[in-house]
């Protein structure tokens, strides 16, 4: 391995470049205020500042104090890329392997390489932080600007390899440029082992030296924007946790980063962090090519505005006043969306009841960048409509004629339409039709606009009126006898029988009054409620008061019996054609009351008619129950 001079020796053999340079010896050092010549020290080199002495032009010349594997190899590829990629964010270079002679005790050398570069004018990243942290709008462009060069970075076939503020140069203009080529990947480089793995604080935990493709600058990129994204709107945060070797986030934030007190302190800031910071941390999860599309989603929130790709309200941009309109769109990279100032970021579409012309505008921002997108909407007068018909239930055989009136504004033809024929009308008339059956008769306008039609229905039907058979098996009764009502209705919805309720339009029920009453068929039909009645009446029982004289008894042996008089009362049915049914009481006989007499003829005569009255009970019993 190849041992290199101290930096003290090198700056000895700049000091005489003339003497000691081979191909450059038109390079002379640029002294600082002390005449020493101008350098800058690095980790593996020193950088030493020379001047054309022709041309005035300024050059930088590096020398290395490390050795690298295939560090000639590496670097002729890597000029091949840079000279083929001008661009302001690279510089070429030009190695040299036997440039420089240096006498040093350091190595059996004498000539060592040196690496040619334009020299660029400016500080470094990380010497503006330290001096513009407190400038909010001095990071805030310095950020934009960093996020420009990481776009166009992650679109190259090629990478940095060591991206750190200390490698980002930062030009009087603002513009920013990537120094320090020694860890760049090319492609010609595929299939090789990294010559570094980064600086800790800005490299992928999990990276190792055979991650290396033109990948390896994603993680450095990612958290070197959030970083500079943070201090651009809270300055005291380079206070709290920047330092010379990073910016916000430690490698050992790394380790935890959600559990970590700078996560803690960006989320809260709210806007785009949280949803930036989730894809962060997810990049921590693992270090391969998958993490990409993670890498892409952070640097889109950052970089690319919301894309509106449609906004359009789906009944069009000419609609009729009162209408519900119903926008719906599409965004990509947006976390708000609000239309007209209502909060539409959970929804897939937005109604909305329109009043009057209006414009829309929907805004969607990713917390930091904002794109909108207008409508107009024009609303018209919704026709007015006044159609009217003087009947629209016509009982069938009997009503057929229906006369429509109708008058109408805002709108430019009128037409009647009856079973699906339509007849243009004028915008104010009236007409008389016939029907036999159901139809439906519309007035179909045409809108101001000429296309949108509006239209009200008259439906007309026709409907057969019940027809009622109401009737019972008696008119008159007793109380206590079953009388049977019965019923035949056609055409009802819907049939109650009083005290009952609810019935079939067919039926028979059994009723046992005990005084006269009246029953009700409430018969409910297209054209309303009609009562249908049944008068059952109670026939009165006539009262049959018989008096029946004394018995007078011969008594030889001069006994006298007192018997009392029997005075009976029954009641005494009226018979008609209709039947009843008596339990006239019960007339005992002489034997029933315990005497053995002898009675004379006239007295056997009288006593008898009892007789004659139970046979005649008996008649009219039988007689009514025949008719049960």
């Amino acid at each position: 391995m190849l041992q290199y001079p101290s930096i003290s020796e090198y700056v000895s053999a700049i000091r005489d470049s003339s003497e000691n340079l081979d191909k450059l010896t038109h390079l002379k050092p640029v002294l600082d205020n002390y005449g020493e010549p101008c350098r800058s020290v690095g980790g593996f080199a020193v950088v030493f500042k020379m001047q054309d002495e022709d041309t005035g032009k300024l050059y930088a010349i590096k020398c290395f104090h490390e050795d690298q594997v295939n560090r000639a190899a590496a670097y002729e590829e890597i000029g091949k890329v840079l000279r083929n990629n001008k661009s302001t964010y690279l510089m070429e270079v030009n190695y040299l392997p036997k440039e420089l002679f240096v006498d040093t005790q350091m190595s059996d050398e004498t000539e060592f390489p040196v690496l040619q570069m334009d020299w660029i004018e400016g500080e470094t990243m990380e010497t503006f932080i330290t001096s513009h942290y407190r400038d909010l709008d001095a990071m805030k462009k310095l950020y934009e600007k960093f996020c420009d060069l990481a776009l166009w970075l992650r679109t190259k076939p090629f990478a940095h390899g060591d991206i750190k503020p200390d490698n980002i140069m930062i030009k009087p203009d603002g513009n920013l440029t990537l120094v320090d080529y020694d860890g760049m990947y090319v492609p010609s480089m595929s299939g090789q082992k990294s010559p570094t793995i980064g600086t800790r604080s800005f490299s992928h935990p999990l990276r190792t030296p055979e991650d290396f493709d033109e990948n390896i600058d994603d993680f450095a990129l990612a958290s070197m924007s959030l970083s500079l994204l943070a201090m651009s709107m809270k300055s005291e945060l380079y206070n709290s946790y920047g330092a010379l070797d990073r910016l916000l986030f430690s490698d050992s934030d790394y380790k935890d980063l959600t559990n970590s007190d700078i996560y803690k302190e960006l989320y809260s800031l709210g806007g785009a962090f949280p949803n930036l910071l989730d894809l962060f941390s997810k990049c921590l999860f693992s270090n391969d090519k998958n993490n990409k599309t993670l890498y892409d989603q952070i640097f889109d929130i950052q970089t690319k505005g919301p894309e509106i790709i449609s906004f359009e309200c789906q009944e069009g941009n000419t609609v009729y006043v009162d209408d519900e309109i119903h926008f719906v769109w599409s965004i990509n990279n947006a976390t708000i969306i609000n239309i007209n100032g209502v909060d539409v970021s959970d929804k897939v579409a937005f109604k909305y009841i329109i009043k009057k012309d209006e414009d829309f505008v929907i805004k969607a921002t990713n917390g930091l960048k904002e794109s909108s997108s207008h409508l107009h909407i024009k609303s018209y007068p919704k026709p007015s409509i006044k159609f009217k018909a003087n009947k629209t239930k016509l009982r069938k055989g009997k009503d057929k004629n229906v006369r429509f009136t109708w008058n109408v504004n805002n709108c430019n033809v009128v037409f009647l339409n009856v079973n699906n024929n339509d007849y243009r009308v004028d915008l104010q008339s009236e007409k008389t039709l016939s029907f036999e059956e159901f139809a439906d008769v519309r007035l179909k306008v045409i809108g101001i606009d000429g296309i949108r039609i509006f239209e009200k229905l008259i439906r007309i039907n026709v409907f057969n009126e019940s027809d009622v058979q109401f009737a019972s098996d008696k008119l008159y009764s007793l109380p206590g006898v079953p009388v049977t009502l019965s019923w035949s209705v056609d055409h009802a919805k819907e049939v109650e029988l009083s005290d009952v309720g609810k019935v079939c339009n067919r039926g028979h029920f059994i009723v046992t009054p005990n005084k006269s009453v009246i029953y009700k068929l409430k018969v409910t039909d297209a054209f309303g409620t009609k009562y249908h009645e049944l008068n059952i009446q109670m026939l009165p029982l006539p009262r049959l008061k018989i008096n029946i004289p004394t018995p007078q008894f011969e008594n030889n042996m001069d006994v006298k019996l007192n018997v009392p008089t029997p005075n009976y009362t029954s009641l005494f049915p009226q018979i008609d054609i209709m039947g009843v049914q008596l339990n006239a009481p019960y007339a005992p006989s002489m034997d029933d009351l315990g005497i053995d007499v002898k009675l004379a003829p006239r007295i056997a005569q009288q006593i008898n008619l009892w007789a004659d009255i139970k046979k005649i009970y008996k008649y009219y019993r039988n007689k009514l129950l025949s008719y049960e």
